[in-house]
């Protein structure tokens, strides 16, 4: 976390502004503070604000369309050869709508970089860091940089918490477990010496 003071330009329109930089925040946030020092007039009531004197539209972001979430490594790393490590991530919420109290996410099975493979982990709505299972497959070591995607987010729901039909809460818990047992069996064959 730091501050950063950065030029803006808005409809042809230069200022400067500082910034609080968060490793979990993708959007511009203007402060009090800049809409003071730049003397912004803003009309709600028509979507307007006035900045030095020339009038600004402004346009509404789609608040229906989910955000992505994800997340993104939080220190340079070096993963070693065959090796399976927990790496320390930042969250990168969308948006900061208040969640559901049962929300829970998870990390995307997938492969960032060639080689290294990212397992599923869960993680809580409210944490701003996570701590995600990686495994290099390779041969080499793999260096993440600080801010590299690791995976994106998606939503899951605690079977415990919803009333659903036994077929199908079973079929739910049997896909968990069969991601679990690939994983495992990944990791397995990885360990056996050739």
């Amino acid at each position: 976390m730091g501050r950063q003071t950065i030029p803006v330009v808005m409809n042809r329109t230069r200022s400067n502004a500082s910034f609080l930089v968060s490793p979990n925040v993708d959007e511009v946030i203007l402060g009090r503070d800049w809409l003071t020092q730049n003397a912004v007039q803003w009309d709600f009531a028509n979507e307007l604000i006035t900045l030095k004197g020339k009038p600004i539209r402004l346009h509404s972001a789609d608040r229906n369309t989910p955000r992505c979430r994800r997340c993104r490594v939080s220190l340079d790393t070096e993963i070693p050869p065959e090796t399976e490590v927990i790496l320390p991530t930042d969250m990168i919420y969308g948006r900061f709508a208040a969640s559901g109290l049962n929300d829970q996410w998870t990390t995307v099975p997938s492969e960032p970089v060639t080689g290294l493979r990212v397992a599923r982990t869960l993680v809580a709505t409210d944490t701003a860091s996570a701590a995600v299972r990686v495994c290099n497959l390779t041969k080499s070591p793999i260096h993440l940089r600080r801010g590299q995607s690791v995976s994106v987010l998606q939503s899951v729901i605690d079977p415990d918490a919803v009333q659903t039909p036994p077929p199908i809460k079973t079929a739910l818990v049997s896909s968990i477990k069969t991601c679990s047992a690939e994983w495992t069996t990944l990791l397995s064959l990885k360990q056996k010496p050739n």
